[in-house]
C-alpha cells in the first residue's frame, strides 16, 4: 500500500476543500471532525484500518494547516488593510517596470507590522534601482490582496502575497540585508535576461528570453506570436517547468558520463535553477521529481512516481495552502499525473520500435529512423498523457482548447530542447565575449525562427483551437470525455481501443462545426454588448458579416481582446469585416491589438487624430504588419457589411477627435456615441436628423456628463445598454440612469448582467 501517497493525497484534498468549499470559520471544526472520524479505524483491521486512519488524520492536518495559515496570514492582512504607517521591509526581487506603474515584492520586517510578503506598487520612479536584498523604509497605505476589481481574488495569495501597499512619499534604501546572498539566483536570472537581449536578434529575443528565464513580459508584447503560441498549444514551453529541468539534467548527464557523479552534480544545479526560474509551483514540482529520480538509485531504492507527485504537492500546500488556487500548480500537477498514469500505456500501445532483422546490425539510416520514431513516439505519448487532465483545467480557466497542439509539440520538441541548451551556452559566451555569444545566438535563433514559423502556420489552420465558453464546443468537449470514459469502462477483454472514441470525437466535432456555420448563415442580425469591465466593445453580426466597435476595458482579469476573440471564435466567426474605434482612450482600445492578432480583421476605421496616444502608433503598426486596410474618417461616411449599415460621424470628445456611429440592421437602429459629452451631443443633434432608434449605447459608460435628455428625446429609443464595470468614478451615475428612466427606456448593464445580446428577427 502506498502509505505516503495516501496520506499526502488526503492532506491535499483537505486543503483544496478548505479553499474552494468551506468558509475559514469552519476549518477548525472540519479538522476536529476528521480527527474524530479517524477513531472509526479502531473497528477495522489490516490495511483497511491503516488506510482509513491515514486518510482522516491527514485530512485533519490539512484543515488544521489551512486554519493556521488563515490565522497568521489572512487575518493580520485584513486587520492592517486600509491603514497607513511607516514600515521597513526587505526587497525580495527585481522591480517589474510597466508602462504606467512598477511593482516589486518585499517582505515586511518591522516589529510593529505583520511579517508578510507584500507587493509594493509605485506610479513614479520610487522603486527604480532597488535590488533584491535591499532594506527599505517607506510610509505606505496597505490594502488586502484577497480582492481585485471589487471581487474576491486568490491569485496574489497563491503566490504567498497577502498585502498590497502603495507608498506615500519617498522610498528610502537604508542598507543591505544580511540575507542578500540568498538572492544571487535572482541576480543571475536578471543578467541572463539582459545578455539574451544582446546575443539574440530582435525578432527571436522575446521567445528565447521567455524560454530561458520564464519571463514572458516581452513575449506578451509581441501579440501575434503570443496569440499563435496560445492557439497552437505550446505556451507551456515558456512556462519554465519540468521539461526545462529535464533538458538541464539531460545536458549534465551528456557531459558527465558517469551516472552517479552526474546525479551528484545535477541535484545542486537543479536547486540553484529553482529560484533562478522564479520558484513557480511547476519548477519546484519538477525539481522535487527530478531529485527523487536521481537519488533513488544512489540509495538503492525504487522511485514511485505517484508517491513522489502527491508528496511534493502536499509539501507545497503545507508551505502555502493558498497555492492550491494557482493555475500554474493545477496545470503542472495535472500534466504530471497524466504522464504518470496515462503516458506509459499510450507509449506501450504504440509499439514504435524498429528492430533489426535476421540479427544484422542496422544501417545508419535505420538507426536514425529508429531514434526519430522513438523520440517522436515519446513526445506524442507524453503530450497526449499530459493533456488528459490538463484539458478540462485549461478549458475552465482560459476558455479554449488547442486541437493542433499534439502535432505541434511533436514537431518542435527537438527544437525546444536544442534551443534551451544552446541558448544558455550563447548567454555564457556573451558574458565572456559578446561577439562569440552573438554568433552562437544568431545560429540558435534559427531554431527559434523555425518554432515561430511553425506556430504561425499551425495557428492559421481553421479550428486549430476551439473556444468552449457558452457554446456548442464546450458541450462537445464534455461529450468527448464521457465517450472516452464509457469506452474505457465497458472495454472488451482484449483491452481499450482508442480508435473508437477518437472516431466518435472527430465525427461529433464535425457536426458541431456544421451546426455553428449553419447558425451563422441563419443569423438575421444581433448586437452583443460585451462585458469587458469598465470599457466598451460591441459586436454586430448579420449573416456572415461581422463588425466590432471598440475593444477595450479595465477592471477585468482578462484582456478585452481575448474576451471578444473568444466570443467570435466560439461562435464560428474567425473574420471581422471592419473594426471601428470611437476614440483612443485605453478603456476603448487596449484590447485591439490582441483582437487583431487572434482573428482576421479586414478593415480598421479610426478617427483623425490622437497621435500622442501610446496605443495609436502601436495599433497602426500592427495593422500594417497584418495587412489590414486602415481608413481615417475625416468626414461623414457610411460603411456597409451585408445588410448592416453604419453611418459614421466625426466629432470631438473631451477635446479629442472621436467618432459617433449610427448602425442599422433591417429596421433596428443603434446609436453609439462613445465618450461624447453633452455639448458634443447637442452639436450632433443640431447637425443630423436622427431616426427613432431601438437601442442606445450609453455615453461614457453612464457618466452624468453624457446621455443628455435632449439626445434621448431625439432618439426615442426603447433600450439603453450601459457598458461598465468596477470603477472609482461612480459609473453609471444616478443622473444618467434617471434620465434613461424618464425617457421610458429599459436599462441593461454589463456589470450586472454580463454580456447583453439583442437578437433581431428578420
Amino acid at each position: 500500500m502506498r502509505k505516503l501517497a495516501t496520506a499526502a493525497a488526503a492532506f491535499s484534498v483537505a486543503v483544496f476543500v478548505s479553499h474552494y468549499l468551506i468558509p475559514p470559520s469552519l476549518y477548525f471544526a472540519c479538522a476536529a471532525l476528521c480527527a474524530l472520524l479517524s477513531l472509526s479505524a479502531l473497528f477495522l483491521k489490516g490495511d483497511t484500518r491503516t488506510r482509513v486512519l491515514l486518510i482522516f488524520l491527514s485530512a485533519a492536518v490539512g484543515f488544521s494547516v489551512s486554519y493556521v495559515s488563515y490565522l497568521y496570514k489572512a487575518v493580520p492582512a485584513d486587520e492592517i488593510s486600509g491603514t497607513e504607517k511607516l514600515v521597513t521591509a526587505r526587497v525580495t526581487d527585481y522591480p517589474e517596470i510597466r508602462e504606467n506603474y512598477s511593482t516589486v515584492t518585499v517582505r515586511i520586517t518591522g516589529d510593529d507590522s505583520p511579517h508578510l510578503t507584500t507587493l509594493l506598487y509605485a506610479y513614479g520612479d520610487e522603486i527604480d534601482g532597488v535590488l533584491p536584498g535591499d532594506n527599505i523604509e517607506a510610509y505606505v497605505r496597505f490594502k488586502s490582496a484577497d480582492e481585485r476589481y471589487g471581487e474576491a481574488f486568490s491569485g496574489y495569495n497563491a503566490k504567498d502575497v497577502y498585502l498590497l501597499c502603495y507608498p506615500n512619499g519617498e522610498i528610502k534604501v537604508t542598507d543591505k540585508s544580511d540575507f542578500s546572498f540568498m538572492y544571487f539566483p535572482k541576480t543571475l536570472a536578471k543578467n541572463i535576461k539582459d545578455i539574451s537581449l544582446k546575443v539574440f536578434p530582435q525578432k527571436t529575443a522575446p521567445l528565447m528570453t521567455a524560454l530561458l528565464t520564464g519571463d514572458t513580459s516581452l513575449l506578451y508584447e509581441d501579440t501575434v506570436l503570443y496569440a499563435n503560441m496560445a492557439e497552437s498549444g505550446i505556451l507551456h514551453v515558456v512556462a519554465v517547468s519540468g521539461m526545462n529541468v529535464a533538458f538541464l539534467v539531460g545536458f549534465i548527464q551528456l557531459i558527465v558520463r558517469r551516472k552517479k557523479l552526474a546525479s551528484l552534480v545535477a541535484i545542486p544545479i537543479v536547486w540553484i535553477f529553482v529560484p533562478f526560474a522564479g520558484a513557480t509551483p511547476s519548477v519546484v514540482r519538477a525539481a522535487f521529481m527530478i531529485t527523487t529520480v536521481l537519488i533513488a538509485p544512489l540509495i538503492r531504492r525504487e522511485n514511485d512516481g505517484l508517491t513522489s507527485l502527491t508528496a511534493i504537492l502536499a509539501l507545497l500546500l503545507m508551505i502555502n495552502p493558498a497555492a492550491c488556487a494557482s493555475i500554474s500548480l493545477q496545470l503542472s500537477f495535472a500534466a504530471m499525473l497524466g504522464m504518470i498514469l496515462i503516458t506509459p500505456k499510450i507509449y506501450k500501445s504504440m509499439q514504435l520500435k524498429v528492430k533489426a532483422k535476421n540479427g544484422k546490425t542496422d544501417s545508419l539510416p535505420k538507426k536514425a529512423l529508429r531514434k526519430f520514431l522513438t523520440g517522436a513516439g515519446a513526445a506524442f505519448a507524453a503530450t497526449l498523457g499530459a493533456l488528459v487532465f490538463t484539458t478540462p483545467v485549461a478549458a475552465f480557466y482560459f476558455g479554449y482548447v488547442s486541437l493542433i497542439g499534439i502535432l505541434v509539440n511533436v514537431l518542435i520538441f527537438w527544437a525546444i530542447s536544442a534551443a534551451f541548451i544552446l541558448g544558455y551556452i550563447s548567454c555564457v559566451l556573451g558574458f565572456i565575449w559578446l561577439p562569440a555569444g552573438g554568433l552562437l545566438g544568431a545560429l540558435t535563433s534559427l531554431l527559434a525562427r523555425y518554432i515561430i514559423a511553425l506556430v504561425g502556420v499551425a495557428a492559421s489552420v481553421p479550428y486549430a483551437a476551439v473556444y468552449t465558453r457558452g457554446n456548442f464546443f464546450g458541450w462537445w468537449l464534455a461529450l468527448v470525455y464521457i465517450i472516452v470514459i464509457c469506452c474505457y469502462v465497458f472495454r472488451r477483454k482484449e483491452g481499450f481501443r482508442p480508435a473508437i472514441p477518437v472516431c466518435l470525437a472527430v465525427i461529433s466535432l464535425c457536426c458541431v462545426i456544421l451546426v455553428s456555420q449553419f447558425c451563422i448563415r441563419d443569423d438575421d442580425g444581433s448586437i452583443t454588448v460585451v462585458d469587458v469591465g469598465q470599457g466598451q466593445s460591441l459586436i454586430f453580426t448579420d449573416g456572415d458579416a461581422t463588425v466590432v466597435i471598440d475593444c477595450g476595458g479595465k477592471g477585468k482579469n482578462m484582456n478585452a481582446g481575448d474576451t471578444v476573440a473568444g466570443l467570435l471564435l466560439g461562435s464560428g466567426r474567425s473574420t471581422v469585416d471592419i473594426l471601428m474605434l470611437t476614440h483612443f482612450d485605453d478603456d476603448h482600445v487596449n484590447g485591439v491589438m490582441r483582437l487583431m492578432s487572434r482573428v482576421d480583421v479586414k478593415r480598421l476605421a479610426i478617427p483623425d487624430g490622437s497621435y500622442d496616444k501610446a496605443l495609436h502608433g502601436k495599433i497602426l503598426e500592427l495593422a500594417e504588419k497584418l495587412g489590414i486596410e486602415v481608413y481615417i474618417i475625416i468626414r461623414d461616411a457610411e460603411v456597409n457589411a451585408a445588410d448592416l449599415k453604419i453611418s459614421v460621424y466625426p466629432t470631438f470628445s473631451q477635446n479629442e477627435p472621436s467618432l459617433i456611429f449610427l448602425a442599422s440592421i433591417e429596421d433596428f437602429d443603434i446609436l453609439v456615441s462613445g465618450d461624447a459629452g453633452i455639448s458634443e451631443e447637442e452639436e450632433f443633434i443640431a447637425a443630423h436628423e436622427l431616426p427613432d432608434a431601438e437601442l442606445f449605447i450609453a455615453g461614457h459608460h453612464g457618466s452624468k456628463t453624457s446621455s443628455s435628455a435632449a439626445l434621448l428625446t431625439a432618439l426615442n429609443a426603447e433600450y439603453a445598454a450601459v457598458s461598465c464595470g468596477y470603477n472609482t468614478y461612480g459609473h453609471p451615475t444616478e443622473e444618467a440612469l434617471s434620465r434613461f428612466e424618464e425617457a421610458g427606456m429599459r436599462i441593461f448593464r454589463t456589470d450586472e448582467e454580463g454580456n447583453i445580446i439583442f437578437n433581431i428577427d428578420g
